[in-house]
């Protein structure tokens, strides 16, 4: 049927001849759901230039309601065919038709046409729920759950072992995935480490050795072990037979002749990654040192303790990373004293791959 605009004032306009284009769009969610699809309109535009809008009749023939949109005044392609697009539930069926108008007045129905209802596309039932195996139907897309205890992939790296239940997937989530993923923060309880992703173990307790003539050994959680100094003049020996009037000074025993300070040798010389524990010799060490590995190739060591156990000893545990060259690195062992004065053994430590 054709439709044409013959108010007063309006010239007359030819038909709107009406075809279909259907193509269906994404699935409502659910189970048993219907779904949407979007439906290319093309139509003639009259020739009449006193059109300034169409609208768009369309009937539900399931409850015989009839809805009205308004689409404004669409321009045609350059195949001089205009285009709109209706979104329409896929499951029912509906008739179509167009009119014309402008200010004044509106044109009579084009010829109406039907477009038929579809029960679902099984292209676009996936609901993306690995625990469920979705179908179409007559009724539309459905989704069952799988058996209990199905293998499934939950999506997230940090679970394992996933399983299906009551149709949603569900991972055993991983306690760590390396070392430090179970350090708690606190150096007195020792170094925690990860078994297997499954379970962080605790570490043990650091030695932090026993009271010298002039200092304690105290751990604190933030930094470890560390020597708390006695009161300088308290009286010591410093079992040196060159010296006299030994006492206690910054928390090692020192006679009247005072020691140079110097680094001699790193025991052992040579280790890999992970935690160590070294022992710096030399001379001039007290308490406040600092000991540092400097010009090396890829990240230095990290000193996570100190103890100075003597004027000429000092035991570290440091941690020593092994990503890198994949060859043997040597660090500067460097050992700072309040007040700058600095002792260096150049590639004193060796890091083998």
């Amino acid at each position: 049927m054709g439709a044409s605009l013959r108010p007063r004032g309006f010239a007359p306009a030819r038909a709107l001849p009406l075809a279909l284009l259907a193509a269906l769009a994404s699935p409502i969610p659910g189970v048993a759901r219907a779904q949407n699809r979007d439906v290319v309109l093309p139509f003639l535009p009259p020739a009449d230039p006193d059109v300034t809008g169409y609208r768009v009749y369309i009937s539900d023939l399931a409850t015989q309601l009839e809805h009205v949109f308004d689409i404004g005044l669409v321009q045609p392609d350059a195949d001089g065919v205009a285009r709109t697009i209706l979104t329409l539930d896929a499951a029912d069926s509906y008739v179509v038709g167009m009119t014309a108008y402008n200010a004044r007045a509106e044109s009579e129905l084009s010829n109406q046409i039907e477009i038929r209802g579809e029960a679902c596309d099984a292209a676009l039932c996936d609901d993306a729920n690995p625990c469920t195996a979705d179908s179409c139907g007559p009724a539309g897309c459905s989704s069952a759950p799988l058996p209990e205890g199905s293998a499934c992939d939950d999506g997230y790296v940090d679970t394992l072992d996933d399983r299906c239940f009551a149709g949603r997937c569900v991972g055993v989530s991983l306690a760590c995935r390396e070392d430090l993923d179970c350090d708690d923060g606190n150096a007195c309880n020792g170094s925690e480490s990860c078994e297997a992703g499954i379970q962080c173990l605790v570490g043990t307790p650091p030695d932090c050795g026993v009271a010298t003539q002039c200092a304690d050994p105290v751990c604190f959680p933030d930094s470890g072990c560390q020597w708390v100094a006695r009161a300088d003049g308290t009286a010591c020996d410093d079992g040196l037979a060159a010296t006299s009037g030994d006492a206690c000074l910054a928390g090692v025993c020192q006679g009247s002749a005072a020691e140079a300070l110097s680094v001699a040798a790193v025991v052992p010389q040579s280790v890999s990654g992970g935690r160590q524990t070294l022992e710096i010799r030399g001379s001039g060490f007290v308490i406040g040192a600092v000991l540092s590995f400097e010009n090396g190739a890829g990240r230095s060591p990290e000193v996570r303790s100190l103890l100075i156990v003597d004027s000429r000893t000092l035991r570290a545990d440091i941690d020593v990373y092994s990503k890198g060259p994949r060859r043997a690195r040597f660090f500067d062992v460097v050992v700072t004293l309040p007040g700058s004065r600095e002792a260096r053994l150049a590639g004193g430590l060796r890091i083998d791959p």
